[in-house]
């Protein structure tokens, strides 16, 4: 947990210095011919043209002059899902369209037009065709040398880059220690869906930026559509990264969820491929599916936090879904507050420490959960030694050994007989403490036969066992049955100067295995049976709990008798 609380401790000042920074940092381009850069174009005129060609029937148009002199300039400007035209003085200089095919735009575009001396005073006409009705802007014409240009992108473009590497790096090392998990333990998919939400979120928002689309020229559309593409993961990832999975419920929605993301965006790539709409137009139906996303998301911190209030003692899970909710609402105060929206800088950071921290949040308890089941596991052992040698006490032996030293004399075959019951009661013994998985019922009724004949050995006839079988194609934990019914010898029976008898029967309901051992000896308080602690009645509890889901009762009376009574759901059984 210190680890938890350090890196969400490094978390908060690092959105704390974003959040300054973003809040604080001057967006506007000082002009300053001596030093500046580069120079954005002035005095551009707009206006829009009527065009029955073009996609949208409107085209864009913008003039200006160019007034800035130097030996080699450059005209650059960025332009979004637009066909691109330039003219110099009437002469067409530079073309964008898409190529014929199932892609209709081209995504974000650069174009640059060098410059030299003598294009300086000539009228630009730069021509915009949007190919969307819904998306459409203005864009800044920026002249200056283009390296200077570029460099200065660059630097403005450097934080949001650096942030979406770190993101993505995250999100990689998450995967990695997903894998080696799934490898070397378990599999964990939370942690999956936690670093493609962190690998999907850097990526969409690398290539959603301008820089991006500078440093990938030619490829324009491979970035656009990688872009898309991880929205579309990043959404569902964030669905799968909820808390509700843990839940049977929750799960089931999630599934049910999942199936409908993932027959919508086949949709979407198949009217993609065949020309009919392309990602862009149906992009709203990603948002909507991030937004679905990220409403689960916040349903889970809520359920997540009302089953710790609800039960604070058993529940005490961290779930940091409010980080991601604090990242937008700070971008959304930056929107306002500098009028600097749509790098998001804030969410991205948020959608980081969130990973990151779920993840460390995720591998802590999977450790914890690792050391409880190995813990469980070394006390069933224990409790399976315990209670195989309460089975194999001495003085049991010693009776039965000199009972067939006995009978030997007087009847050799029936001390053969007991020798070989004997044998292969011992050997059931400890083939139970080399593996204790439920057997099948019929296998533990022929043990638990072996040994009441072994006791009726001793005891003769005052000691009579019967069955009454209804039920016998299910599973059952060793060494359950066979310490009742010496229950019963001992506390009942024994003690009972005529001896009595021992009933088993088994029968089933809707939901269960009921097993009832019932015997009508001198029965006895159950306060004290409870106190007993050699013939080792809770750890048949606990074995019988945990290997099987079963519960035991006891029902007793003095001089009453006593019936014990096993349950065992039949979810556990298989024949």
């Amino acid at each position: 947990m210190k680890l938890e609380q350090a890196v969400l401790a490094a978390a908060a000042v690092l959105l704390a210095a974003l959040f300054i920074l973003s809040a604080f940092t001057e967006k506007e381009i000082t002009i300053n011919r001596t030093t500046a850069p580069y120079t954005m174009a002035d005095q551009v005129q707009h206006r829009e043209l009527e065009d029955p060609g073009a996609a949208t029937g409107i085209t864009d148009e913008y003039c200006f002059t160019l007034k800035v002199e130097g030996s080699i300039n450059t005209l650059a400007f960025f332009s979004n899902h637009s066909n691109v035209e330039v003219y110099l003085d009437e002469e067409l200089v530079y073309r964008l369209a898409p190529s014929e095919g199932a892609i209709r735009t081209h995504g974000g575009n650069w174009t640059r037009i060098p410059l030299s001396g003598k294009d300086m005073g000539k009228n630009v006409r730069v021509l915009l065709q949007p190919v969307y009705t819904d998306y459409r802007e203005n864009p800044e014409f920026l002249i200056g040398s283009e390296l200077q240009i570029y460099k200065s992108l660059l630097r403005h473009a450097l934080p949001e880059m650096v942030l979406s590497f770190c993101v993505m790096i995250g999100g990689i090392f998450l995967l990695c220690v997903a894998l080696y998990n799934s490898r070397k333990y378990k599999a964990v998919p939370r942690l999956y869906a936690l670093s493609f939400l962190a690998i999907s979120a850097g990526i969409w928002r690398f290539t959603y930026g301008e820089f991006a689309y500078l440093i990938f020229e030619g490829h324009t559309v491979l970035v656009y559509s990688l872009s898309v593409t991880a929205l579309m993961v990043l959404s569902v990832a964030m669905l799968n990264a909820v808390e509700l999975r843990e839940d049977r419920r929750g799960a089931a929605i999630v599934g049910l969820m999942n199936c409908g993301y993932v027959l919508v965006f086949a949709v979407q790539i198949v009217l993609q491929l065949t020309g009919i709409a392309d990602l862009r137009q149906t992009l709203r139906v990603i948002h909507a599916a991030i937004i679905l996303s990220a409403a689960v998301l916040c349903l889970s911190a809520v359920y997540s936090l009302y089953l710790r209030f609800r039960a604070p003692g058993k529940i005490s899970t961290r779930n940091y879904s409010w980080i991601l909710g604090l990242g937008a609402a700070c971008d959304m105060l930056l929107f306002y507050l500098s009028i600097s929206g749509g790098r998001l800088m804030m969410t991205l950071a948020s959608i980081l420490c969130f990973s990151v921290l779920e993840g460390i949040r995720l591998m802590g308890s999977y450790i914890y959960q690792k050391h409880a089941l190995e813990e469980m596991e070394a006390r069933l052992t224990l409790s399976r030694s315990m209670t195989m040698m309460s089975q194999i006490r001495s003085h049991f032996v010693f009776n039965l050994l000199n009972a067939i030293s006995g009978m030997c004399k007087y009847d050799p075959e029936k001390a053969d007989d007991t020798i070989v019951r004997f044998a292969r009661y011992l050997r059931s013994n400890i083939n139970i403490m080399e593996d204790d998985k439920p057997i099948p019922f019929s296998t533990d009724l022929h043990q638990l036969e072996d040994y009441v004949i072994l006791e009726q050995v001793r005891f003769g006839d005052r000691i009579t066992f019967l069955t009454d079988i209804e039920e016998e194609r299910f599973l059952i934990p060793p060494l359950i049955l066979q310490p009742v019914v010496e229950n019963s010898i001992k506390h009942g029976l024994s003690r009972k100067k005529e001896g009595g008898t021992i009933m088993l029967r088994t029968r089933s309901d809707e939901k269960n295995i009921i097993i009832t051992v019932e015997d009508d000896g001198i029965g006895f308080d159950r306060a004290e049976l409870e106190k007993e602690k050699s013939v080792g009645l809770k750890n048949i509890r606990f074995r019988l709990h945990h290997l099987a889901g079963g519960t035991l009762k006891i029902d007793s009376r003095p001089g009453c008798g006593t019936t014990v009574t096993i349950k065992i759901p039949k979810k556990e059984e298989r024949p």
